[in-house]
């Protein structure tokens, strides 16, 4: 295992296919590395010149990676392990106020959908990068009120959902742009701050500011399936960077599995989420086969414990197991 401690990096994303990773940092710098590689492979972005990285997401495909950060700037890169593409191919002000998340839509590498906060409450907004840059928003719509945080696309509902800061999921048809069906899966107080859907677009996976998971069927109402109260609560004290920070599937022997250290046998097709939060926790679940898996990085060794039965969702229960990988 190669390891190497880089302060302030907020976000990181990895090539779908080939050995690379893209990292943002406070600082407002970006980087692009190669595994096992102690060095950058280039800087996409220096720091001290931007506003700290709020998301970076690679294309499909992977030839482009975008970025959006706290001053509402969306830049967009072609990915290349060669140090002459270091300057974005396009930059727009995506919101003016700040920007929060930014999602390719389906397999396109042009057209891509962003999370902000906007004046007039259009705070979600269609891009194609194709487009003259005058013309390049496709639409936006009037959503959450301060802000919406995140979003995605899921391409079998032709649907964007995005989530707020008071706990609120919107559902938006991309052909006929408007509202679908609204949601409150969190309380009040508590910050949408990740969502995924599985390989076969069914469910909706959501993670609160609280360290709470809610998964809802996908359908034009969409239903509340389970839900994981305080899976990534905060730990010995109070914390602004709280709840789940990012939220991911992993197909078999995917790519972005291994990299987080996952056994080969939990990698079933479109059955685990792993989730994690500001405290290094990695868990891995799978909601067809009811169980949990807690996967933690920090020193120490490897252990293995069967925790009791935390929680129920109607007949069925889920039982989750902690594996605490404690890398030396």
């Amino acid at each position: 295992m190669f390891k190497r401690t880089i302060s302030g990096i907020r976000r990181i994303d990895s090539h779908p296919t080939a050995p690379f990773y893209v990292t943002g940092s406070s600082d407002g710098s970006i980087r692009v590395w190669e595994w096992s590689v102690g060095q950058p492979v280039y800087t996409a972005r220096v720091a001290g010149q931007h506003a700290k990285v709020a998301k970076i997401s690679f294309s499909c495909n992977g030839n482009k990676f975008a970025a959006v950060d706290g001053d509402g700037l969306m830049c967009l890169w072609q990915a290349s392990h060669s140090t002459e593409h270091k300057k974005p191919f396009f930059s727009q002000r995506c919101h003016n106020k700040s920007a929060s998340d930014v999602r390719f839509v389906g397999h396109s590498s042009s057209v891509l959908v962003t999370a902000g906060a906007s004046s007039g409450e259009f705070n979600l907004a269609l891009w194609d990068t194709l487009l003259p840059q005058s013309r390049a928003l496709v639409h936006s719509w009037v959503a959450h009120p301060e802000g919406a945080t995140v979003a995605m696309y899921m391409p079998n509902q032709q649907a964007i959902v995005s989530g707020g800061r008071h706990g609120e999921l919107c559902l938006w048809d991309i052909r006929q742009r408007q509202l679908r069906a609204t949601v409150k899966a969190f309380e009040s107080h508590q910050i949408v701050k990740a969502l995924v859907t599985d390989y076969t677009q069914d469910l909706i996976v959501a993670g609160s500011s609280d360290g709470d998971i809610k998964i809802w069927s996908a359908d034009l109402t969409p239903q509340l399936m389970y839900s994981l109260p305080g899976e990534h609560a905060a730990k010995g004290g109070f914390s602004f960077r709280q709840g789940v920070m990012a939220v991911f599937p992993c197909q078999k022997r995917s790519r972005r599995a291994h990299k987080v250290g996952m056994p080969d046998e939990s990698l079933r097709n479109g059955e685990f989420l792993t989730l994690q939060d500001q405290h290094g926790d990695l868990i891995s679940w799978s909601w067809r086969a009811r169980n949990v898996r807690l996967h933690q990085g920090a020193p120490g060794t490897t252990t293995l414990c069967s925790l009791r039965e935390r929680f129920r969702h109607g007949k069925t229960g889920i039982t989750p197991h902690r594996d605490e990988f404690r890398s030396k």
